[in-house]
């Protein structure tokens, strides 16, 4: 099995253990979204935390930079 894979499932049955559904959405990005994303390759140079987009002025959650 890879280590994206085992740490993906690792992420994935803390999730479940601390009961996903009942927290609230900043401490599963904080807790969990970005650590996927770690997983994934990205850091903290990678992504940008609740800023305004550019051309909408909208505020997404996270916004991967290429």
């Amino acid at each position: 099995m890879s280590n994206l894979k085992t740490a993906l499932q690792k992420l994935v049955a803390q999730a479940k253990t601390r009961g996903l559904s009942q927290l609230s959405e900043e401490h599963v990005q904080g807790s969990y979204t970005v650590k996927a994303l770690e997983a994934l390759g990205w850091n903290d140079g990678g992504w940008i935390i609740n800023s305004s987009q550019e051309h909408t002025g909208k505020r997404p959650d996270i916004v991967l930079k290429d």
